[in-house]
């Protein structure tokens, strides 16, 4: 691999494709901002509302300083823009003239590859974390200037604290019960990363096979697997945990704990295959990047 090559490759790609860059990183910015906005007038509108008829407490839901709207927003926000990017990796691809330019360079597929990877996953990763500092930084500007200094909060701590399941009464819960609750709970954050890491790399697979329309086409089929996968599950766990009943030790019942230790396992396993498809999708998705023409039957 040569990485004269790549950062050859790289200042072609950025040339000629600086517009589409320039919009994604526009877009990205604005709907975070635009979330951030919408959420912010709305927690004023409900404040002003509820104090007109008693005062509001710090912990009501209708207080100011309780984002949990605009959070589910910006999550499923967050959750959208890194597949966005997965499902551009080859944008370069879309239309014939483009195949012919790329395809015809002087530079190796495996180091184009290389450089597709890292502008849709690393760069990707980059401005979504970019998307929540600015909305973050915007949201606090309005309070500020609304509310003075008084409840500030960070929504990035936040929104982290969503994504790696941080309870504070996890604690408390294990010191009732004799279930390691903290296992449960790595082994849900571990199927967020891998299930997240899975998501963008079928992205980037659905990307290698269909150039254009591949987004929606992808999220056809892996909303449907994701359904059927659910169902299946549900179905299987739940007819093998049908009886909860049992001694009773410390709030919860011997079945009920030996539930939670088989649902522990099932989160691991299911990580562990997630991890295994993700590397599977990288991997054949560079064989078929590799073996790209110019006209094939699912790319006219």
């Amino acid at each position: 691999m040569n990485t004269s090559n790549i950062k050859n490759f790289a200042k072609y790609d950025l040339t000629i494709n600086k517009v589409f860059y320039r919009n994604m990183i526009i877009m990205s910015l604005c709907i975070a901002v635009g979330i951030s906005a919408l959420g912010f007038m709305g927690r004023y509108m409900l404040y002003s509302s509820a104090t007109a008829m008693g005062p509001v407490m710090p912990y009501d839901y209708a207080h100011f300083r309780n984002p949990q709207v605009t959070m589910v927003f910006l999550s499923i926000f967050i959750g959208m823009l890194p597949c966005i990017f997965a499902g551009c990796t080859f944008h370069n691809l879309r239309k014939k003239q483009g195949r012919i330019m790329e395809l015809t360079l002087p530079t190796s597929n495996k180091e184009k590859y290389i450089w597709h990877i890292i502008v849709s996953v690393g760069f990707g990763f980059l401005l979504t974390l970019a998307s929540v500092l600015v909305a973050d930084l915007f949201n606090y500007l309005l309070h500020i200037c609304v509310f003075g200094n008084e409840y500030t909060y960070s929504m990035t701590a936040k929104m982290f604290d969503i994504l790696s399941i941080n309870i504070p009464e996890a604690e408390l819960a294990q010191q009732a019960t004799k279930f390691p609750i903290y296992s449960l709970l790595s082994s849900m954050r571990l199927l967020i990363i891998t299930s997240s890491i899975m998501g963008t790399c079928a992205y980037i697979y659905g990307n290698s096979v269909k150039y254009h329309y591949n987004i929606i086409i992808t999220y056809g089929i892996m909303l449907g697997a994701s359904i059927i996968l659910a169902i299946g599950i549900s179905v299987i766990f739940g007819a093998a945990h049908v009886n909860v009943e049992g001694d009773k030790i410390k709030g919860m019942s011997t079945d009920e704990i030996g539930m939670m230790n088989d649902l522990t396992i099932l989160f691991y396993c299911l990580a562990a295959a997630f991890a295994t498809i993700a590397g599977i999708c990288v991997w054949r998705s560079y064989k078929r990047y590799c073996n790209a023409q110019i006209t094939t039957a699912t790319n006219k």
